[in-house]
């Protein structure tokens, strides 16, 4: 190789992009990430009492969920119907 070349080679390599080095999370090897803790919000008697005095009963599975809401099941109108209670006490049926 001669001068020009090896000069040609040194100035493209020198004016060439770098990529940036990726995120990265920092981890402890073998640890294993826990979930968030619920938001605030109503407390699983609290949900039940809503529905309850909103007409439902048999209510059991009450779930916490990492909004603050409650998911289970109960009985409206012999029908059994999957309930959520949301963080503000609202009631909605899947």
């Amino acid at each position: 190789m001669n001068i020009k070349t090896a000069i040609a080679t040194l100035l493209l390599v020198s004016i060439a992009p770098v990529p940036a080095p990726l995120a990265q999370t920092p981890s402890t090897p073998g640890s294993i990430s826990t979930p968030s803790p619920p938001a605030p919000g109503i407390d699983e008697g609290v949900a039940k009492t809503k529905l309850q005095a909103d007409g439902y009963s048999d209510i059991r599975g009450l779930t916490a969920n990492p909004d603050g809401s409650w998911s289970g099941k109960a009985m409206r109108d012999r029908s059994e119907l999957s309930v959520t209670v949301d963080s503000a006490g609202n009631i909605k049926t899947r």
